[in-house]
């Protein structure tokens, strides 16, 4: 979901650092699937679920460790 959200908002993978700290705050919705859904994912397809999840991210922040300081990413 993450690489989505950086793709939907265009931000190129080249911010990303190694051995950098973020801090991320997102949103997470939850809807529960019907019981004709849950049904057919379990009978057709083999899979167990009765709940979708969706996360959105709301803000992106790169800490500064050493320093104290930090830049945010906001959508």
């Amino acid at each position: 979901m993450l690489l989505h959200w950086i793709c939907q908002k265009k931000l190129s993978l080249l911010i990303w650092r190694r051995g950098v700290v973020y801090e991320f705050t997102f949103d997470q919705h939850k809807v529960p699937l019907s019981k004709k859904a849950t049904e057919y994912l379990q009978k057709e397809k083999e899979i167990e679920m009765a709940t979708v999840y969706q996360f959105e991210l709301k803000l992106l922040e790169l800490l500064d460790v050493g320093s104290g300081e930090s830049s945010e990413i906001e959508e």
